[in-house]
């Protein structure tokens, strides 16, 4: 019940003890633990193991309640209990443990949670698709974008194709730099906006025109008064910057070391907005990338140019074995055409 806080009620939940020295489940060893993956591959060959199971567990390890789960799953506490004690039951393992009135994933759940993740997207992806064709939307497409684009670029030019072809269904996902191997890995995309380079025989890239990173600084500071700021100046703001891993970051650093100047952020935030919040809020000055810039403009922030040039360079990047025309092309195009509308805008706020 929700006054006994978030935890798997005792009467619900399998004794996972016992379930584990059961006929019907085998027991999994700690030192069996990194075999995980064959070991469920083996007890799917003779286990009832579904795919509410697993949207059950998904729920919970995001949530950390089961009540919360019941509640966006539209099921009953108990049932979702007896999905969580019946995965356990099969695994021989506990997939939660109790923490300050929270569920946690276990030390055996973290891989198996993993692949649930994977395949609980995929099934959500497939009944989406299922919903779209339904409805008439019969081209569908996922664009994966590294955040800058995600802000005004890839709106406003998905907005014109859906304009353009009633008939289209897009998704869209946020692509780190950092998890772009796994992206292609899986071949789970159709367009994909990307730092450069990406170096990788499976995808094809077109690169976009480069772009300069710029300055923000809070309205009415007195730096706002120049046209050019410099890095040193950024870097005494005290400097906001992205935390390491975009692309904006690595090229900061690569400029800062060039000047002679420490990269030594007062804060660091995952996201070109946040790191514009911050400096909307007076904790310092930052340099971003200028379609961020664009998107946030106006909005308690002033944009000014660096004098030290930092380019950024960005590309379009599509799979070989797919071919690239139709919908996945035209939006491409569109996207190339807001980017350079984006940046038209900029230069004339600086």
């Amino acid at each position: 019940c929700d006054a006994c806080g978030p935890t798997l009620d005792h009467r619900e939940t399998p004794d996972i003890s016992a379930v584990a020295g059961s006929t019907n489940s085998a027991a999994i060893e700690p030192r069996q633990i990194h075999n995980l993956p064959h070991l469920l591959t083996k007890s799917h060959e003779r286990s009832d193991m579904n795919f509410r199971q697993l949207r059950a567990a998904h729920a919970v390890a995001e949530l950390g309640s089961v009540t919360a789960a019941a509640n966006r799953l539209g099921l009953t506490q108990s049932a979702v209990s007896r999905m969580i004690g019946g995965l356990e039951a099969e695994l021989g393992v506990p997939l939660f443990e109790r923490y300050r009135r929270r569920l946690i994933l276990s030390k055996h759940a973290l891989q198996f949670i993993s692949r649930a993740e994977r395949i609980v997207s995929a099934m959500q992806e497939l009944q989406s698709s299922a919903r779209a064709i339904r409805q008439g939307r019969t081209d569908r497409l996922r664009v994966i974008s590294v955040p800058p684009f995600l802000q005004q670029v890839i709106p406003a030019a998905v907005a014109r194709r859906i304009r353009s072809n009633p008939q289209l269904s897009v998704r869209l996902d946020i692509a780190r730099r950092v998890d772009l191997p796994d992206w292609i890995n899986r071949r789970d995309f159709d367009l994909a906006i990307v730092g450069l380079p990406v170096d990788r025989p499976e995808v094809n890239v077109h690169p976009l025109p480069p772009v300069e990173a710029v300055a923000v600084l809070p309205r009415g500071h007195t730096l706002a008064k120049q046209q050019r700021i410099s890095l040193r100046q950024v870097v005494d703001g005290p400097l906001v910057a992205h935390s390491s891993g975009p692309l904006m970051r690595f090229e900061l650093d690569r400029a800062l070391a060039t000047q002679g100047l420490q990269s030594a952020p007062a804060v660091e935030a995952p996201t070109a907005w946040l790191v514009c919040a911050v400096v909307r809020a007076g904790a310092g000055l930052a340099v971003v990338d200028p379609l961020t810039a664009v998107a946030q403009a106006g909005s308690g922030l002033v944009v000014r140019r660096l004098r030290e040039k930092i380019i950024l360079k960005y590309g379009i990047m599509m799979l070989r074995e797919r071919p690239f025309v139709g919908e996945a092309a035209a939006l491409a195009q569109a996207i190339e055409e807001e980017m350079a509308v984006g940046i038209k805008a900029l230069r004339l706020k600086q």
